[in-house]
């Protein structure tokens, strides 16, 4: 397993062992419903479909959002993808609306700066008939239409992470 995806998954691991030990409070979803929520730096989704269904869809979805698969482990169902690259917008979104980088003097950081992007996807089954995925998303920003080489880290604002929940629930013919 290449070092990159192991240190990702370790950490989509270390989330989703923070979701256990935090079990309780989590809602449930209903019948026809997929459901999100934040926790432990990851966003929790929860469908009422078997892990088979909503797979295919998943990899179908990142695709249509333009979220490249890097790592595919068809064994545990975790996707992955380390360090790629966008700049400026993300379809047709702002880099800034899915990233908080700082800002400078022209504004946010994200709308200027190259962005590399990291992520990793658990998909996990949920009860009897459900699942579970867990996405981790990470971000660093470097100013390169400046010559400049530092990073700078970036926090997801969920508005991609919202934006997949979506496209699945479409995909699955779920809300």
């Amino acid at each position: 397993m290449p070092r990159h995806f192991a240190a990702l998954t370790l950490a989509g691991l270390f989330c989703s062992t923070l979701l256990v030990a935090q079990s309780g409070s989590h809602p449930t979803t209903d019948a026809g419903t997929v459901r999100s929520y934040r926790e432990a730096n990851s966003v929790v989704t929860l469908v009422p479909l078997a892990l088979d269904t909503v797979w295919s869809a998943l990899k179908s979805s990142l695709a249509d959002l333009d979220i490249p698969i890097q790592e595919e482990d068809l064994v545990k169902h975790d996707l992955a993808a380390r360090r790629f690259k966008r700049v400026h917008t993300w379809g047709k979104k702002a880099l800034s609306s899915l990233f908080g980088c700082g800002s400078g003097l022209t504004g946010p950081n994200a709308d200027s700066y190259h962005i590399f992007i990291s992520y990793v996807i658990s998909v996990r089954r949920e009860g009897t008939s459900g699942t579970k995925i867990v996405t981790y998303m990470d971000a660093d920003a470097v100013n390169v239409p400046e010559g400049k080489s530092d990073r700078v880290a970036c926090e997801s604002t969920g508005a991609m992470e919202e934006a997949i929940r979506q496209k699945l629930a479409s995909k699955l013919g779920v809300k």
